[in-house]
């Protein structure tokens, strides 16, 4: 059985593609028992803050150009 992370990361190619998936994502991680998405722009969210947050926020989120506050930079997804 996969992961909910794991799935994550299947769906993602059905949502945005395999090349913007792999511009977006450097890796999908465990720790502490919980799952984490790392992005290329080094920013980190909850693999279930993702699943609540939909497709465009979370691409939102991970873009390099991200309108996001940038001194959120984890923006407590551990927390979230």
């Amino acid at each position: 059985m996969l992961s909910r992370g794991k799935r994550w990361w299947r769906a993602a190619v059905d949502k945005w593609g395999y090349d913007e998936r792999n511009q977006l994502v450097a890796d999908i991680f465990d720790d502490h028992g919980q799952e984490f998405i790392k992005f290329r722009n080094g920013k980190e969210i909850l693999v279930d803050t993702a699943y609540k947050w939909g497709w465009n926020r979370v691409a939102d989120y991970a873009s390099p150009f991200s309108e996001s506050n940038s001194s959120l930079g984890s923006i407590n997804a551990r927390e979230s």
